[in-house]
Protein backbone atom coordinates (compact mmCIF):
# COMPACT_ATOMS: atom_id res chain seq x y z
CA UNK A 1 0.00 0.00 0.00
CA UNK A 2 1.45 3.34 -1.25
CA UNK A 3 0.62 6.40 1.34
CA UNK A 4 1.32 9.25 0.53
CA UNK A 5 1.88 12.32 3.12
CA UNK A 6 1.40 15.83 2.32
CA UNK A 7 2.89 18.60 4.21
CA UNK A 8 0.49 21.33 5.33
CA UNK A 9 1.46 24.60 5.28
CA UNK A 10 -0.22 25.48 8.95
CA UNK A 11 1.65 29.19 9.25
CA UNK A 12 0.72 30.38 6.23
CA UNK A 13 -3.39 29.37 6.59
CA UNK A 14 -3.55 30.39 9.90
CA UNK A 15 -2.00 33.99 8.66
CA UNK A 16 -4.48 34.02 5.62
CA UNK A 17 -7.38 33.34 7.99
CA UNK A 18 -6.52 35.73 10.98
CA UNK A 19 -5.97 38.27 8.28
CA UNK A 20 -9.46 37.61 6.43
CA UNK A 21 -11.05 37.68 10.21
CA UNK A 22 -9.35 41.08 10.76
CA UNK A 23 -9.47 42.79 7.45
CA UNK A 24 -13.32 41.86 6.29
CA UNK A 25 -14.84 43.64 9.70
CA UNK A 26 -12.81 46.46 9.33
CA UNK A 27 -13.23 47.11 5.26
CA UNK A 28 -16.71 46.80 6.13
CA UNK A 29 -16.43 49.34 8.83
CA UNK A 30 -14.51 51.83 7.08
CA UNK A 31 -16.81 51.46 4.13
CA UNK A 32 -19.86 52.03 6.24
CA UNK A 33 -18.23 55.36 7.90
CA UNK A 34 -16.60 56.70 4.77
CA UNK A 35 -18.70 55.26 1.92
CA UNK A 36 -21.85 57.83 1.88
CA UNK A 37 -19.44 60.64 2.36
CA UNK A 38 -17.66 59.56 -1.06
CA UNK A 39 -21.12 58.58 -2.61
CA UNK A 40 -23.38 61.78 -2.12
CA UNK A 41 -22.04 63.96 -4.46
CA UNK A 42 -22.51 67.74 -4.36
CA UNK A 43 -22.97 69.32 -7.76
CA UNK A 44 -21.36 72.03 -8.57
CA UNK A 45 -22.70 74.98 -9.89
CA UNK A 46 -21.95 74.69 -13.55
CA UNK A 47 -24.01 71.12 -13.60
CA UNK A 48 -26.49 72.95 -11.94
CA UNK A 49 -26.87 75.32 -15.11
CA UNK A 50 -26.60 72.79 -17.54
CA UNK A 51 -29.40 70.56 -15.95
CA UNK A 52 -32.18 73.44 -15.87
CA UNK A 53 -30.89 74.78 -19.11
CA UNK A 54 -31.41 70.77 -20.52
CA UNK A 55 -34.69 70.98 -18.58
CA UNK A 56 -35.87 74.28 -20.19
CA UNK A 57 -34.91 72.97 -23.87
CA UNK A 58 -36.04 69.14 -23.23
CA UNK A 59 -39.21 69.02 -21.34
CA UNK A 60 -40.78 72.92 -20.95
CA UNK A 61 -40.08 73.64 -24.69
CA UNK A 62 -41.81 70.18 -25.92
CA UNK A 63 -44.67 70.51 -23.64
CA UNK A 64 -44.93 74.45 -24.52
CA UNK A 65 -45.45 73.53 -28.04
CA UNK A 66 -47.92 71.03 -28.31
CA UNK A 67 -50.11 73.54 -26.18
CA UNK A 68 -49.47 76.37 -28.23
CA UNK A 69 -50.22 75.32 -32.01
CA UNK A 70 -48.45 77.42 -34.76
CA UNK A 71 -46.54 79.40 -32.52
CA UNK A 72 -42.55 78.37 -32.14
CA UNK A 73 -40.63 80.48 -29.68
CA UNK A 74 -42.31 81.61 -25.93
CA UNK A 75 -41.90 85.33 -25.42
CA UNK A 76 -39.92 84.88 -22.33
CA UNK A 77 -38.32 81.84 -20.29
CA UNK A 78 -40.66 82.08 -17.91
CA UNK A 79 -43.17 80.79 -19.98
CA UNK A 80 -41.62 76.91 -19.75
CA UNK A 81 -42.10 77.12 -16.10
CA UNK A 82 -45.34 75.40 -15.35
CA UNK A 83 -43.92 72.66 -17.56
CA UNK A 84 -40.43 72.32 -15.68
CA UNK A 85 -41.85 72.40 -12.36
CA UNK A 86 -40.01 75.76 -11.59
CA UNK A 87 -39.41 79.17 -11.73
CA UNK A 88 -35.51 79.18 -12.31
CA UNK A 89 -35.32 81.16 -15.10
CA UNK A 90 -31.86 82.54 -13.41
CA UNK A 91 -28.29 80.83 -13.38
CA UNK A 92 -26.58 79.38 -10.04
CA UNK A 93 -24.60 82.86 -10.64
CA UNK A 94 -27.74 85.01 -10.47
CA UNK A 95 -27.50 85.84 -14.23
CA UNK A 96 -30.70 84.98 -16.59
CA UNK A 97 -30.48 82.24 -18.62
CA UNK A 98 -30.12 82.82 -22.58
CA UNK A 99 -33.01 81.80 -24.81
CA UNK A 100 -32.34 81.33 -28.77
CA UNK A 101 -34.79 80.37 -30.73
CA UNK A 102 -34.87 79.35 -34.30
CA UNK A 103 -37.14 76.89 -36.42
CA UNK A 104 -35.08 74.13 -35.84
CA UNK A 105 -35.95 74.71 -31.79
CA UNK A 106 -34.96 76.30 -28.78
CA UNK A 107 -31.17 76.22 -27.41
CA UNK A 108 -30.83 77.73 -23.34
CA UNK A 109 -27.63 78.92 -22.15
CA UNK A 110 -26.36 79.69 -18.92
CA UNK A 111 -23.52 83.26 -19.46
CA UNK A 112 -21.44 81.11 -16.62
CA UNK A 113 -19.71 82.48 -13.84
CA UNK A 114 -17.56 84.73 -15.95
CA UNK A 115 -20.61 85.96 -18.00
CA UNK A 116 -19.38 85.48 -20.72
CA UNK A 117 -20.35 83.01 -23.89
CA UNK A 118 -18.20 79.93 -24.67
CA UNK A 119 -15.75 80.07 -22.27
CA UNK A 120 -16.06 76.63 -20.72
Amino acid sequence: MLKCEVERPHGRVWLAVWLAVLLVPATLVLGALIGPGLMCHDPSKAELARFAARRYAHEGYPSWLATHPGQTCPRALRELDEYTGGSADRDPWGRPFVMICSDHGLVVVSLGENGVTSSE
